[in-house]
């Protein structure tokens, strides 16, 4: 960790030394409406002039961000120190998050480090195997990989050499995450609430969050080809039917488990016994014949609900019925949800504070009574606007009423949460980004740029409740991070920041829906493809004229189209995991079997007749 620390900070020192971080900050990529360094300098200079920062469009940055970046935003080679810090503390807590997961399921009582025989479930024979050997350098390798991929990638370093907001951001959301998966529900709100603050779509982790407090995250420890019924640490009993996946990915080892409770731990003693595993399934299938393969929600050694879910014997018993209502964890969404509002009513108090204490300067144009733009003035002066008796009665009530209203809405959109929030709502900034929306904002027409508002905000939010129905019990670390895929790939005005952050968090499924990519050329080399086009199309488009904007928006298009197959690529394999982990991939198999040997023998039956007669 310490000498990731030592490489990203001198990475950054460098880029800022270099004045390369200055063209970052101009670039389309980087900088955009919600994190823009240009922005956030206009603000600071309005304040320093004693004007409002938000009286205007010219700055969409929180009060709290020019507070933490206003003292060294100005300088060459300083303005880097804040996200430089900012970001190590995200390395720090992405290794401690790493260290935790991993020491997670040893808590729990299944740590698959041993020097003891492992048992290996072989798919083509369908025996139990030992193999000698641990996993320590997969333990002590992924804290660090976390740091140095968070550090030192490319995006990161785009944009904190770009002064970009992102890194507070970024920060915020790793907190709400360590928070969420070490059982803290006051950081994991937080975190949060933070995220929030900077940018309102973030908002959209709070199922997620709630799912991970109440069940607590899956284990990233457990190689892939273990989720057998022979591995101990895995949700099936021994006698349950499984599926190995030697056949299916070859030689290959790695992958997180999505492992749950181990039944009982006379299976661990055989296993370091170095007894063979067929006379204890048999056992354990005549001891589960009469039980249903369905989830018992019970108490971990953590104090946290866990769901053990139980697997079918091999026999002609139909699969259990799902149950009728969702499991979502009401409970802890209610908690999170009251604590993330506290503390981002509090954030807002303080920004209030911070725009009240800056001095204000008279001088031309600026007058005594001129709004700060705080949210208190701002709702005090509607408010007088709509109760003050006008002086003389002249017109009808009617356009007395909508005078008023009108007063009433210029007041309050000199407030700074207005200033902020709104245009992430209304999406009123057509700036190229690498975005889906601000194609459609600049050229749809008025009458549809309503319906274009409400599908991209919608169609973020729509996905979090179904997703959550479905990983929310069993893989709440992997919803984690898919919703963070989907909010990188929705939002109104994403940035490289976003991808930056999800490099580091999906080396967490390493060793399990990774291990299982097939793609794991075909996204990195249209990424690198895309990151060459993007660029020259735009450069086309705004220096030389030689194109228009549809060049550059056919890159955004595919960039979009490459973030739908990476989501869809690690939604597809988790899903696939958790029935693997549960054995009914050896269900559904057996099943097809099943059917196939019904279909010949109905087809054998009339050749059968015929022969007869």
């Amino acid at each position: 960790m310490l000498h990731a620390a030592f490489v990203g900070t001198s990475a950054r020192v460098l880029l800022a030394w270099s004045s390369i971080g200055a063209s970052l900050a101009w670039r389309i990529e980087v900088s955009t409406a919600s994190n823009s360094n240009l922005e956030l300098r206009e603000g600071l200079a309005l304040l320093r002039l004693g004007v409002s920062p938000y009286s205007g469009t010219s700055c969409r940055t929180p009060p709290l961000a020019l507070w933490l970046y206003g003292a060294l935003a100005d300088h060459d080679l300083l303005y880097i120190l804040p996200n430089t810090i900012l970001d190590l503390l995200a390395a720090s807590l992405l290794y401690r998050l790493a260290s935790y997961l991993l020491n997670y399921s040893r808590s729990r009582g299944k740590s698959v480090e041993t020097s003891e025989d492992t048992p290996v479930y072989d798919s083509v024979n369908g025996d139990c195997f030992a193999v000698k050997g641990s996993f320590s350098g997969f333990r002590s390798a992924l804290p660090s990989a976390l740091a140095w991929c968070y550090l030192l990638n490319p995006f990161t370093l785009a944009a904190s050499a770009g002064g970009t907001t992102s890194a507070l951001e970024n920060l915020a959301l790793v907190t709400a995450l360590y928070g969420a998966c070490t059982a803290q529900p006051a950081l994991a709100a937080l975190g949060l609430a933070a995220a929030s603050y900077m940018s309102l779509h973030a908002a959209v982790l709070l199922l997620p969050v709630a799912c991970l407090l109440a069940y607590g995250p899956e284990d990233v420890v457990t190689p892939l080809r273990l989720l057998g019924p022979c591995h101990n640490g895995s949700a099936l009993h021994v006698g349950a039917p499984g599926v190995g996946v030697g056949a299916a990915l070859g030689s290959g080892d790695g992958g997180t488990a999505g492992g749950e409770d181990s039944p009982g731990k006379a299976k661990a003693a055989l296993v370091k016994e170095g007894k063979l595993l067929e006379e204890q399934q048999q056992k354990l299938a005549r001891n589960e014949m009469d039980r249903a393969a369905v989830g018992e929600v019970r108490d971990s050694p953590s104090g946290r609900a866990t769901l053990e879910t139980r697997s079918l014997p091999q026999c002609s018993a139909p699969l259990p019925t799902p149950p009728s209502l969702p499991i979502l964890p009401w409970r802890q969404l209610s908690q999170c949800t009251l604590l993330a509002a506290s503390i981002l009513s509090l954030l807002v108090c303080a920004s209030d504070l911070y725009l009240l204490s800056v001095p204000r300067r008279m001088g031309i144009g600026v007058h005594a009574d001129a709004d700060n733009g705080n949210t208190t003035t701002c709702i005090l002066g509607a408010a007088k606007q709509l109760i003050t008796p006008p002086s003389t009665s002249t017109g009808t009530a009617a356009g007395e009423v909508a005078r008023r209203l009108v007063a009433a809405g210029e007041s309050l959109a000199s407030c700074w949460a207005v200033r902020v929030y709104s245009s992430q709502v209304l999406l009123d900034d057509a700036t190229p980004n690498i975005g889906q929306w601000w194609y459609l904002a600049m050229e749809a027409f008025d009458d549809t740029k309503t319906y274009i508002r409400v599908m991209a905000h919608s169609l973020l939010f729509a996905l979090a409740p179904p997703l959550a129905m479905r990983l929310g019990v069993r893989r709440p670390l992997a919803l984690f991070l898919i919703q963070m895929l989907c909010l990188g790939f929705l939002k109104p005005y994403p940035s490289v920041a976003d991808l930056g952050l999800m490099a580091p968090l999906l080396l967490l499924l390493g060793r399990q829906q990774l291990a299982a990519l097939r793609l794991r050329l075909l996204l990195p080399a249209s990424l690198a493809m895309l990151w060459v086009l993007g660029p020259a199309m735009q450069r086309m488009w705004l220096s030389y004229e030689s194109a228009n904007s549809n060049f550059f928006y056919s890159i955004t298009l595919l960039y979009g189209l490459w973030q739908v197959v990476l989501l869809g690529q690690v939604l597809g394999l988790t899903l696939w995991v958790d029935r693997l982990a549960r054995g009914k991939e050896r269900l559904l198999e057996g099943r097809l079997d099943e059917r196939r040997q019904e279909a010949q023998m109905s087809s054998a039956a009339p050749e059968a007749d015929g022969a007869k007669s």
